[in-house]
């Protein structure tokens, strides 16, 4: 054999993490200005009369979504909601974000991104598929912030029967972030309204949103039981 590169100490994490992301030819290497300058661009959500001509439906007030990850996780790529009908029947919706919007067919990112296939997640890192504004910020639904998703969203029967469903584009609003622990403990019933991270919202309104906060988790996992 022939000398490669030097990964390090032998035994250290850094040398380590080195030799197993080059043995599964994991591509570490920084993302190409072309990429950079493709996403790179400042977006914002559109008015309401651009979203109708994108055929994208505003969920934003219509649809409670919430997110519910590691509690370090970054990239936050999907939300719950669900919601009591008066007539006893519950509305709830799943929403993906809309990487699509971002990521044409053919450009350099998507280019880039099929070729390193997945974001690779180690103990201590991850080596993301794609650049950081689009996985932690533009495509990341986070919190108390309005984001394109793609969306679904049941009617349901108290015993888990779909009614209806709707299937389309949509943009949302992460009404709190929560972590798999917390929303254990709403289970559970052992949360504090101050653990719930509902952004910049009144104090007026907190009360009002932990419950609805606690409501839809104990809903859903009640539908999930069935």
């Amino acid at each position: 054999g022939q000398f490669d590169m030097f990964l390090g100490r032998l035994g250290t994490i850094e040398a380590e993490t080195r030799a197993l992301l080059k043995t599964h030819e994991v591509n570490t290497n920084d993302f190409s200005e072309d990429i950079y300058n493709e996403v790179n661009v400042p977006f914002h959500i559109p008015p309401p009369d651009e979203l109708r001509r994108m055929h994208r439906k505003d969920l934003r007030k219509e649809e409670f979504a919430c997110t519910i990850d590691p509690e370090t996780a970054k990239d936050l790529d999907d939300a719950l909601s669900c919601s009591q009908l008066p007539d006893g029947t519950f509305k709830v919706g799943v929403h993906i974000a809309d990487v699509s919007h971002f990521v044409t067919p053919g450009c350099f990112t998507d280019k880039e991104a099929s070729e390193r296939c997945t974001t690779v997640y180690l103990v201590q890192k991850c080596i993301p598929m794609l650049p950081k504004i689009l996985c932690e910020d533009y495509c990341s639904l986070n919190a108390n912030q309005d984001k394109f998703a793609f969306s679904v969203v049941w009617r349901m029967s108290k015993e888990g029967e779909i009614l209806s469903e709707w299937f389309g584009k949509s943009v949302i609003h992460n009404y709190c972030r929560m972590s798999y622990g917390t929303a254990q403990r709403i289970l559970d019933d052992e949360i504090k309204d101050e653990e719930l991270n509902l952004g910049n919202i009144s104090a007026a309104d907190r009360p009002r949103m932990c419950e609805k906060v606690k409501k839809s988790v104990r809903d859903l996992n009640a539908i999930a039981l069935i």
